[in-house]
């Protein structure tokens, strides 16, 4: 894994069988070569080629480390437990079907340029019909913080 520094952005994906979809998630994580980013895909048991994808990519990208669950525990539980693994002050969680657009990389960029504190906001552009997500995407802008 990459090294982190002050500045890195955890970026966390939890998953389940939705390999096509996580790749789009991913690739527009890993277009950002300007800021250190740290990227946790968490797999929750899936028996699609999730898994298959997720080793070769971490075995590729320093930058990427992956999670597999034996078992399945849950949406709630995979999605709580990649929370719980972040380790640096910057973070974005990211569902498996969404993508950061490239304004919010570079908004990200200009906030830690300027040595201000990011709440990690970011757009959702939604690929496809989660309930959850369809509910968030509603309001647009999410801010996520994981200072209280």
């Amino acid at each position: 894994m990459t090294r982190q520094t002050d500045h890195t952005i955890t970026v966390v994906i939890p998953t389940f069988n939705r390999r096509a979809h996580l790749q789009t998630a991913v690739e527009s994580v890993l277009a950002e070569r300007r800021v250190p980013i740290a990227l946790h895909i968490f797999d929750n048991a899936s028996t699609d080629e999730t898994e298959k994808y997720g080793r070769a990519l971490a075995a590729q990208d320093l930058r990427v480390s992956y999670t597999r669950r034996s078992e399945n525990i849950g949406a709630t539980g995979n999605y709580s437990q990649a929370l719980a693994s972040i380790s640096t002050e910057y973070f974005v969680p990211l569902a498996d079907d969404d993508c950061l657009l490239r304004e919010e990389r570079a908004r990200m960029l200009a906030e830690q340029n300027d040595r201000k504190r990011i709440d990690a906001e970011t757009e959702l552009e939604s690929l496809g019909g989660h309930p959850l997500l369809e509910a968030m995407k509603k309001l647009r802008l999410l801010r996520f913080s994981k200072a209280a």
